[in-house]
């Protein structure tokens, strides 16, 4: 979408076209695409936009975020070192892959929904996990089968074979200031650069499972081949909550994951410090 085009959306949103103050800048574009259209537009997204934009100075990375609750909503978030770098792009550049990315779906039903700007805080990596590491033969004797009266991936009911998540994390944290626990969020990262996020608050407050089983899959696979996504879509592990709402969209269900991350916002005093973000 050219400049342009964004400013205008911008507006008819009542939205700044600018976000104000400094840091990392988020471009936040939410579309509308059709189920059977999204991999297509993501192929096309990755394609034409991300390889445009990798080329300009200040750019720091892309993320797909896919609401499991929302099917035909792929939220995209584009990372910039600052203000001055997203503002500094092309307008010919924005224009062309606009134009080459319309050119490759001409069939595909899609909308943007919003788009934004945000300012975020500095953060620092405190700990992380790869799925390895949380299924090990120690973590894998804690097994057990969970249940999920309406899986949001898979739509229907679905019992799982799991591993509890919530207290690994937990004994990470378990020495930490309220304050501290408030200003970090737990990263999933997926395969494809997909990644969810929350509140690390938000996590602790339930029991969260990893799962790495479908209970109902037939010896020698992971998944079920005749339900939801594809088996190797699934990936490795695939987060539930037993416990909780699956309407509650506070909680986030991402599959094919392959790292947990704890991700800190600096205060101010430690900006100085630590100026770069990891």
């Amino acid at each position: 979408m050219s400049r342009q085009a964004l400013a205008t959306l911008w507006l008819a949103l009542g939205m700044s076209a600018a976000p104000t103050g400094a840091g990392e800048v988020i471009e936040e574009l939410i579309f509308q695409v059709a189920p059977e259209a999204r991999a297509e537009f993501l192929r096309a997204d990755r394609v034409i936009w991300t390889t445009a934009l990798e080329t300009q100075p200040g750019f720091l990375g892309k993320e797909t975020l896919l609401p499991a609750s929302n099917p035909d909503q792929v939220r995209l978030q584009i990372r910039w070192r600052s203000q001055a770098d997203w503002d500094a792009v092309p307008a010919d550049l924005l224009a062309q892959a606009d134009r080459l990315f319309r050119a490759a779906l001409p069939e595909t039903d899609f909308r943007m929904l919003s788009a934004r700007g945000l300012v975020i805080a500095p953060t620092r990596a405190v700990t992380h996990w790869r799925v390895s590491e949380l299924l090990t033969t120690e973590r894998l004797a804690l097994t057990g089968i969970v249940s999920i009266p309406r899986d949001p991936v898979y739509h229907m009911a679905k019992r799982f074979i799991a591993v509890p998540l919530t207290p690994v994390i937990e004994a990470a944290t378990k020495d930490w200031h309220p304050a501290r626990v408030d200003r970090c969020v737990v990263v999933f990262d997926c395969v494809d650069d997909y990644r969810s996020q929350m509140p690390l608050r938000r996590f602790l407050s339930q029991s969260a499972w990893l799962a790495f089983r479908d209970a109902e899959a037939p010896q020698g696979q992971r998944w079920m081949s005749d339900q939801g996504p594809a088996p190797a879509k699934m990936g490795e592990a695939y987060v539930v909550w037993p416990g909780v709402d699956t309407a509650d969209r506070s909680f986030t269900w991402p599959y094919a994951v392959t790292r947990v991350r704890l991700l800190e916002a600096l205060a101010a005093a430690d900006q100085a410090a630590d100026p770069q973000p990891d």
